[in-house]
């Protein structure tokens, strides 16, 4: 894997920063289920230009990118991919991505940056702490992907009688049940140090591989007692346990079960952010939900978290000298149509360094149900 693989907040960043052209070509594709193929973005495409008819730049722009995205190579085209040309460009921005990728073809005087900014939100680097009764893998996903194992700690072999104890088998005689009780207990005390020693361990590994969250991966009882020996702020890292035996499992099986743990924990996670958001906001707190407030929030550069529908689509205006508005456009208050309004409400977010969350499932629901968008606030 290459930084081609990968994509950061710096990448968005440095999108929003290129100079506006006369027109920017945005393609998503979801490599889910198997890739996609050029036929795919010819038709994309095609819509595209025949939705600008008489575009002559988007034409030549569209003509340009099909050359380039109908060469990748077969390894390309079986990830999601995002990809992005100006007009007139020599050259594009791309990344051939691993998860999930909302599907689009986008012409505007900006890049569609919404479905990279999901894919930001959605993938935190985890930590996964993979168990069995003898060893722990300790390994770091990152965006779809199991980078070098990070490190492989061995609990070390017991000895069958503790120091001073006479010599005899313990489990003959009068006192066999007392002794098997007490290997029983010595078992579960050797148990007890070893997820310690991986317990002081971890930091070191999460601080190197920065780790945003964890998951944790084995047998039931095995989970807990690690779990247990977690200490703040690593144990409110972890989004969740999976019962499954995955010690000598491959990258790609490690991968496909981080991959379910972690669309669950975001799901949950947006669910209860949201409602939270909600509450403050109804409360009187440092939140709103109403989306023309949230816009002039905005842009008073007040917000700290936007929040919205991961498919939302808002119409507003534009001011000609400026500024963002709700609603149609009108000659009194010399505006223009502005039909990507989400879209630049999710750029001036990143602009000004607030945290965006596009949701989905129960969280998409509440929101809309208020309008699509709510706002967390700095002040």
């Amino acid at each position: 894997m290459t930084d081609n693989h990968f994509v950061t907040r710096e990448d968005v960043k440095g999108l929003l920063e290129r100079g506006r052209a006369s027109g920017v070509l945005s393609v998503c594709l979801d490599g889910e289920g198997g890739g996609w193929q050029a036929s795919h973005v010819r038709s994309g495409l095609r819509r595209l230009v025949h939705s600008h008819e008489g575009d002559k730049d988007l034409q030549r722009t569209a003509e340009a990118a099909f050359d380039e995205i109908s060469g990748f190579a077969p390894d390309i085209r079986g990830r999601s991919l995002a990809y992005y040309r100006e007009a007139g460009s020599g050259g594009a921005w791309w990344r051939s991505l691993q998860r999930p990728l909302a599907t689009h073809f986008v012409w505007m005087d900006a890049p569609f940056i919404r479905p990279l900014v999901a894919y930001l939100d959605d993938s935190p680097t985890v930590g996964v702490m993979v168990l069995s009764q003898d060893e722990v893998r300790l390994v770091t996903w990152k965006q779809g992907f199991i980078l070098q194992e990070s490190e492989r700690l061995v609990k070390p072999s017991m000895p069958w009688k503790p120091e001073g104890s006479p010599d005899g088998d313990p489990a003959r005689g009068p006192h066999a049940a007392s002794a098997a009780d007490q290997l029983k207990s010595r078992l579960s005390h050797h148990m007890r140090r070893f997820a310690g020693e991986v317990g002081h361990a971890l930091p070191r590994t999460a601080v190197q591989e920065s780790w945003e969250r964890i998951a944790i991966i084995g047998p039931s009882p095995l989970r807990e007692e690690f779990f247990a020996h977690l200490k703040e702020p690593w144990r409110g890292l972890v989004i969740g346990s999976m019962e499954k035996t995955l010690i000598h499992a491959t990258s790609a099986e490690i991968a496909d079960a981080v991959e379910t743990m972690i669309a669950h924990w975001n799901r949950s996670r947006e669910k209860k952010e949201v409602e939270e958001t909600v509450d403050i906001a109804r409360s009187g707190g440092r939140a709103a939900v109403e989306p023309g407030t949230c816009l002039r929030l905005l842009q008073e550069g007040r917000v700290s978290r936007l929040f919205f529908a991961s498919d939302l689509v808002l119409r507003g205006a534009r001011r000609r000298a400026g500024g963002l508005l709700l609603g149609s456009p009108s000659a009194e208050e010399d505006t223009e149509d502005e039909p990507y309004l989400v879209e630049r409400m999710v750029a001036l977010a990143f602009q000004t360094g607030a945290h965006v969350t596009p949701v989905e499932g129960d969280a998409a629901r509440r929101l809309k149900g208020l309008g699509g968008l709510a706002v967390r606030l700095r002040y």
